[in-house]
């Protein structure tokens, strides 16, 4: 995050490593997922490929829907800024669809950015609209997910305060009657 890309490789290399030694799968996917991303950034796109893919590699040992949904629609991306749109629909079709089916919100609002950004490239006005529609659902219902969970932890602090303020009540009535 800044940008101090060769001591974030060094550091991911070293746990990839680690993992790799102790066959632990899930963090190998996550390790070449995050080394994916910095060479994203770094706009080496066939090292960030090479990473991303030998994540979902890892992920798919061990089913992981949401790592491999998310990296498909990384790779999506990828081929976006490539100007790949073939290969760029392709995985962000995928991702799109794995992410419906596990409900996975956060990643369905990633692939309909990038959906959005493709068909715009492929000038299909109609198309895009539609993505924006499905984006903007999402959005509000991420948001409606986020408030509600917001309104409950609110509920739940008043109820502990208010038993909190009973089990006082009952301290200072014990303390009386002694």
């Amino acid at each position: 995050e800044q940008g101090q890309y060769d001591a974030a490789y060094d550091l991911l290399s070293k746990a990839l490593n680690t993992h790799i030694k102790n066959n632990f799968q899930y963090g190998i996917a996550e390790v070449n997922n995050k080394l994916g991303d910095l060479f994203i950034r770094k706009k080496d796109y066939q090292s960030a490929l090479s990473y991303l893919l030998q994540s979902v590699e890892a992920g798919a040992k061990r089913l992981d829907h949401v790592g491999i949904a998310q990296n498909y629609q990384m790779i999506g991306d990828l081929y976006l800024k490539k100007g790949d749109l073939e290969q760029a629909t392709s995985y962000l079709l995928r991702s799109k669809k794995m992410a419906e089916t596990y409900a996975l919100k956060g990643i369905q609002r990633n692939v309909y950015l990038n959906l959005i950004q493709l068909a715009r490239k492929r000038d299909k006005a109609e198309q895009a609209l539609a993505y924006y529609d499905q984006y903007v659902n999402i959005i509000d219902s991420l948001y409606n997910e986020e408030k509600q969970v917001q309104i409950t932890n609110i509920e739940s602090r008043y109820k502990f305060l208010q038993k909190e303020k009973e089990l006082e009540i009952a301290q200072q009535q014990l303390s009386i009657l002694q």
